[in-house]
C-alpha cells in the first residue's frame, strides 16, 4: 500500500507540473516591416536637403512585461540629390554639377514602454529609445570623379508611436529622431523618420 501511495503521489506531482508548463505564458512578441520616409536635419540637410522617400525597416521585439518590450530595429534610409550648389567636403569648397547621396543602415537595440492610457486595448501608444550603430555611406560624384566613404557611427534614436491591434497583428505608425554622432571624418548626422508598417504578433502588450 505504501508503494502504491508513493506512485500516486509522484503521478500527481508530474501531472501538476505538466499542467503548469502547459499553462505557462510564453512572452508575447512581434515582427514588423515598415515603409519609412525621412526629413534631413543639420549636416545631413546641408549635404542632401531633400526629403527621402526611400526607406525600409525591420523590427523584432519581445515583451518582458505587460507594458515593456525590448527588441532590435534594422533599416535602410537613402538620401540623394543632383545639385550645383557649393559644398564644403572634407575641408574643400566644391562647385559644379554634383550627385550626392547618403545611405544609412541603422542597427539598434531598443526598449519600448506601452502605458495603459485608456480601456481600449486595440489602440496602444508607446514611447521608446533606440541605441546602437549607423553604417553611414556618403557618396559624391562630380563629372568623371567620385568619392565614397563608409563609417560606423554610434547613435541614438528616441521614438514615439502607436499600435492599432487586430486579431492577427497590428498596424503601427511612429516617428524616430535618428542621431549618428561624428566619427571618421563624418560630421554629426541627423534625420527624422516617419514610419508606417505592419507587425505580426503573438499576444500583445495588454492581452
Amino acid at each position: 500500500m505504501r508503494t502504491h501511495s508513493k506512485v500516486l503521489r509522484i503521478a500527481a506531482l508530474v501531472l501538476a507540473f505538466s499542467s503548469g508548463v502547459a499553462r505557462a505564458d510564453i512572452p508575447p512578441s512581434f515582427v514588423g516591416l515598415s515603409y519609412q520616409f525621412s526629413v534631413p536635419i543639420g549636416e545631413t540637410y546641408n549635404y542632401v536637403p531633400q526629403v527621402s522617400w526611400r526607406g525600409i525597416g525591420l523590427d523584432i521585439a519581445t515583451f518582458i512585461r505587460e507594458d515593456i518590450a525590448i527588441g532590435l530595429a534594422f533599416g535602410w534610409n537613402v538620401f540623394a540629390i543632383n545639385t550645383t550648389s557649393t559644398l564644403t567636403y572634407k575641408g574643400s569648397q566644391i562647385t559644379g554639377n554634383q550627385d550626392r547621396a547618403i545611405n544609412f543602415w541603422p542597427t539598434l537595440v531598443n526598449v519600448r514602454w506601452f502605458p495603459r492610457v485608456s480601456s481600449n486595448k486595440d489602440t496602444q501608444p508607446y514611447i521608446g529609445l533606440n541605441v546602437g550603430g549607423y553604417i553611414t555611406e556618403r557618396y559624391l560624384a562630380i563629372g568623371l570623379s567620385a568619392d565614397q566613404s563608409t563609417q560606423y557611427l554610434f547613435g541614438l534614436a528616441p521614438e514615439i508611436g502607436v499600435f492599432f491591434q487586430n486579431p492577427v497583428g497590428a498596424v503601427f505608425v511612429n516617428a524616430r529622431y535618428n542621431m549618428a554622432f561624428p566619427g571618421g571624418g563624418v560630421p554629426f548626422q541627423q534625420f527624422l523618420s516617419f514610419n508606417v508598417g505592419y507587425a505580426w504578433a503573438r499576444g500583445g502588450p495588454n492581452q
